[in-house]
């Protein structure tokens, strides 16, 4: 049996500086959206990662210039989203960095 998929959220990044595919997913011209699959969003203090999310299936919905520094931009995504529960260990092996 496939495994349940966690509930879909509209969610916005603030700040962003994208890279990889993430950037590629904002680049298309064109497109209203920009398909990016699995993201894992981290929360880091001075050392690392304390905390982070999985999202499942992402597709950008909408970006924008961030209104705090346009030189980093706010990103509008649609995803499932996956709390991790074991933010003492290990974070995920691949991440989108910002």
């Amino acid at each position: 049996m496939d495994r349940v998929p966690p509930p879909r959220e509209v969610l916005t990044l603030r700040g962003c500086t994208p890279d990889g595919a993430f950037s590629d997913a904002l680049s298309q011209a064109g497109k209203a959206t920009g398909l990016l699959g699995d993201v894992c969003v981290e929360v880091w203090d001075h050392q690392g990662p304390v905390q982070w999310w999985n999202l499942v299936d992402t597709v950008v919905i909408a970006h924008r210039p961030s209104r705090t520094d346009p030189s980093l931009v706010d990103v509008v995504v649609g995803a499932g989203v996956e709390e991790e529960h074991a933010w003492s260990a290990t974070p995920p092996e691949s991440v989108y960095r910002r």
